[in-house]
């Protein structure tokens, strides 16, 4: 580079980089990342949800934070281990589950009582938290039953 600036040839003012795309498996998602997904998502539709009234109406934790340690221990944690961090995973996924629900409710006394800032934005969070609920369901009773049969599949993934 500083020889083709010095000859003139180039200023250096861009560089060109090679992001050539190399093919390679793609690995399918843990319970574990599955339940701290969900959790994220819930925070996320929680935080946007206080936002839809002048003043927030309900409360809740973040459990980020020890849902991506739950879900980190799952993965690294040996087989006796990985099922009381699964325990606290799915624990911490239910309540946060819980407090959406009572979010939803809530907000829809709000709205009805011209409470909501945007009827637009209200039905949109409601549309997503319709959306939501029935996956993180499905994830939490795939986890379960998985957990019963004490490790059918990926070792790493399961409990």
């Amino acid at each position: 580079m500083l020889n083709s600036y010095d000859q003139g040839i180039e200023k250096g003012r861009t560089v060109a980089i090679d992001s050539t795309v190399t093919e390679s498996d793609i690995k399918p998602p843990c319970d574990s990342d599955l339940l701290a997904s969900s959790v994220k998502e819930i925070c996320r539709l929680l935080e946007r949800g206080q936002t839809l009234t002048a003043t927030p109406l309900y409360e809740y934790t973040h459990h980020n934070r020890a849902v991506k340690d739950a879900a980190r221990k799952c993965i690294y944690a040996g087989k006796e281990e990985r099922h009381q961090h699964y325990k606290k995973l799915l624990q911490l996924t239910r309540k946060s589950r819980k407090v959406l629900i009572e979010a939803t409710v809530t907000l829809a006394n709000a709205r009805q009582q011209g409470q909501c800032l945007l009827a637009d934005d209200a039905d949109k969070w409601q549309a997503d938290v319709d959306h939501l609920l029935p996956l993180v369901d499905a994830i939490v009773s795939q986890t379960e039953r998985i957990g019963k049969s004490q490790g059918h599949g990926n070792q790493r993934c399961s409990f």
